[in-house]
């Protein structure tokens, strides 16, 4: 019986390509949500990059303590 959790298995591997996949659709999606409403509340194009910035090392934190041991 093969073992469901193994890192070799085919289907946890397309499990994680999907992952991925949706992990850098969600942040394309949340960031343009966040630019969206930023403009609408009047924040200028210095101040948007700043909060885009900490939200890209906020996600790049959050997506390699989440990532599988290699």
């Amino acid at each position: 019986m093969m073992n469901i959790m193994s890192n070799e298995s085919p289907s946890r591997a397309a499990a994680e390509q999907r992952l991925i996949a949706l992990r850098a659709e969600n942040y394309r999606r949340t960031r343009w949500a966040a630019i969206h409403a930023a403009r609408q509340a009047g924040m200028t194009w210095a101040e948007i990059g700043d909060a885009l910035g900490i939200m890209a090392t906020a996600a790049s934190r959050m997506y390699r303590t989440d990532a599988p041991a290699e």
